[in-house]
Formats: C-alpha cells, sequence, structure tokens
C-alpha cells in the first residue's frame, strides 16, 4: 500500500542520514530524497505509475531534500 510504501522510503531516507562516510577532507553527507506512488486500476502500464513517482520524487527535491513525498495530498 502507500502507506506502507512511505514508511519503507523513510527508512531508507533515515538509514542515509546515519551513514557516516569518512574520506580524507572529513565527512561526506548523504541526501535522500523518494517519491513514492501506488499502482492504480486506471494505470494503462507500468510509465504511468513511475511518471507518478517521478512527479513526486521532484516534489520532494523542491520542498528541500531528504523527505519522502507522494502525489497523494494526505502524504508529506
Amino acid at each position: 500500500t502507500l502507506p506502507e510504501a512511505v514508511r519503507a522510503a523513510e527508512r531508507l531516507l533515515g538509514y542515509c542520514q546515519a551513514l557516516e562516510i569518512k574520506v580524507d577532507e572529513g565527512r561526506l553527507a548523504l541526501t535522500f530524497s523518494a517519491g513514492v506512488a501506488e499502482a492504480r486500476p486506471a494505470d494503462a502500464d507500468l510509465d504511468s505509475l513511475m511518471r507518478r513517482a517521478d512527479r513526486a520524487l521532484y516534489r520532494a527535491k523542491q520542498a528541500g531534500r531528504n523527505r519522502v513525498k507522494t502525489l497523494e495530498p494526505a502524504e508529506g
């Protein structure tokens, strides 16, 4: 379901934020943004689902990165 997918993506976000990558110059920060969409009966093919997820990803990046977004008004 969409809420389960959002929770899974938020767990990935947490893992990425906690990841410490040490480089010679110090610590490398990792950012993670995700767009989540749920398959709908009206989807003609996988491409329509992927387009919605892609639009949600750009919504996450525009909102400041390091977040998970959907196109659903109740999310994010």
